[in-house]
């Protein structure tokens, strides 16, 4: 899917640096944005897990429990 974006100077600086080392900006762009797809995708995740936390949909225990569960405690 063919797509414009308008880069700030200095990330275009940087992204130009960069595909001299043997990958075209094309490359480069697809590879950052995939990379911080991820990224955001694992940000929402957490996010939307906090929120079950907050109203209780999800029971937690403390690390003191846990550690007491598997034996873990001194």
């Amino acid at each position: 899917m063919p797509t414009t974006v308008r880069l700030d100077p200095e990330i275009e600086r940087r992204i130009d640096k960069l595909s001299k080392n043997g990958h075209t900006k094309a490359y480069l762009l697809r590879e950052l944005v995939a990379r911080s797809l991820v990224d955001v995708e694992d940000c929402q995740e957490a996010a939307a897990a906090i929120e079950r936390i907050r109203r209780g949909a999800v029971k937690t225990i403390s690390t003191e429990h846990l550690s007491k569960d598997l034996g873990l405690d001194d």
